[in-house]
């Protein structure tokens, strides 16, 4: 059905809905897939088994079984249809700063029929892409690539042994940890191979010269596409994150802090939610992270569970009062 009826290998784009019980319809799928995976720009979006989301494999060195049966639907893009990312940098953090600086210099060389700025604006009001970034204030980038690629790199090389640089490593590493399209692509401690769970955040090692390559993915559409068409978080940058707030010796400052990170680029479900509230110590801690995070869970008629993990009664029906209000807030500003 959809475009498997009508296959060409030279313009594999469009809408498929595949019976992998059928012996072509899973030939299809198999090629489809390690095609995705060995082509840079291509890929999967919208991808469900059986009208059910499907999670694939984040890591393409992560191998995928193929299930032997069911109804496997997605759409395949390639780059030649447009990737895209959208930045929200906070100037004042120099990681942001580094990266609106990157991104303004790779599209001010670049050929603007193949890469370019959709949109640039700083504080909400249009900025030239040539002038030189303030060290703070908000800045709005929306990239937009018909390249090959489905990804854009920035290669960073830090000493630790310098504050500056040690705050940078910092930065770049709550990023990834927190950010939805971002990773560590490589990273290395003098020649020696780390991940974003070899130190213990926010730890970062007093010295030693710091290689990094940072990665960004393209997409065919925002991450951000509003609280009922966003996608949660994806489960292994969730168990990610989860381990990092598991460390017994993380202060509730950081916790909480790395919970706001992550709610600022992603979607929760309520179970997530419930697991990050209870990754927090202290009870002002649990009721802050509840109430901000309201607003960001995807199946919010599953509150409730949320709620289960506040230690009384009184702290549910606080958060109850405070994210109705916040809702109210929200209409006035609208």
């Amino acid at each position: 059905r959809g475009a498997a009826a009508r296959f060409d290998p030279k313009n594999p784009d469009g809408h498929y809905v595949l019976d992998l019980s059928q012996p072509w319809d899973h030939f299809l799928a198999e090629t489809l897939y390690e095609r995705m995976v060995n082509e840079t720009g291509e890929s999967w979006i919208n991808h469900s088994l059986d009208a059910k989301q499907l999670e694939l494999p984040q890591d393409s060195s992560t191998a995928w079984e193929m299930p032997g049966k069911g109804v496997l639907e997605f759409d395949y893009v390639t780059w030649k249809r447009g990737l895209e990312a959208v930045f929200q940098l906070d100037l004042s953090n120099p990681c942001d700063l580094f990266l609106g600086e990157q991104i303004l210099s790779r599209t001010a060389e670049a050929d603007t029929s193949r890469e370019c700025l959709r949109e640039c604006k700083l504080n909400g009001l249009p900025f030239e892409a040539g002038d030189e970034l303030p060290a703070k204030g908000k800045l709005h980038l929306v990239y937009c690539s018909t390249q090959p690629q489905d990804e854009l790199v920035f290669s960073v090389s830090l000493d630790l042994s310098r504050p500056d640089d040690k705050v940078m490593a910092l930065r770049l590493w709550e990023r990834a940890l927190t950010a939805a399209s971002d990773s560590w692509k490589s990273a290395k401690l003098d020649g020696a191979a780390v991940t974003l769970t070899t130190w213990q955040y926010p730890e970062v090692p007093a010295a030693g010269t710091f290689e990094l390559d940072y990665s960004v993915a393209l997409a065919t559409k925002p991450t951000d596409r509003g609280l009922y068409f966003s996608a949660p978080m994806a489960a292994a940058r969730f168990k990610q994150l989860h381990e990092v707030l598991s460390c017994e010796a993380l202060s509730d400052f950081d916790k909480v802090n790395l919970i706001k990170h992550t709610a600022a680029s992603n979607y929760l479900t309520s179970q997530q939610v419930k697991q990050l509230i209870e990754s927090v110590s202290y009870r002002k801690g649990k009721l802050e992270v509840a109430v901000f995070l309201h607003s960001r869970t995807v199946d919010q008629a599953n509150f409730g569970l949320v709620l289960q993990a506040l230690p009384s009664e009184a702290d549910r029906q606080a958060v109850l009062e405070q994210t109705q209000a916040e809702k109210g807030r929200r209409r006035r500003r609208e």
